[in-house]
């Protein structure tokens, strides 16, 4: 920006912040909250990872009326979570009934 620019923009009455000032107010901000967070953002985990399930399966059961496949996949992807199956559990699953046949 020119000088002339700056001239300008100091009559207009507004304030100018340079970027050390701007790159200050966001370590200032950013840092504010720090302390604390961690255990917030723990409480907000487990809390979410108990809740969503459930929510999952009743948009489901919900959907399920109007749209069946789409409310049996919500309700099937709801249940999986609540049981916490893997991806790994299922493939082990499926290589236990491949040797049964």
């Amino acid at each position: 920006m020119s000088e002339r620019e700056k001239q300008e923009l100091e009559n207009t009455g507004l304030p100018l912040n340079t970027q050390e000032e701007q790159e200050e107010d966001i370590q200032v901000s950013s840092s504010e909250f720090v302390p604390n967070s961690s255990a917030l953002v723990n409480t907000v985990s487990q809390l979410s990872g108990i809740v969503s399930p459930y929510f999952i399966v009743l948009v489901g059961l919900y959907i399920y009326n109007s749209n069946f496949w789409i409310g049996i996949i919500l309700v099937g992807v709801g249940i999986v979570s609540l049981f916490k199956i893997s991806l790994s559990d299922v493939e082990r699953w499926i290589e236990s009934i491949k040797k049964l046949l």
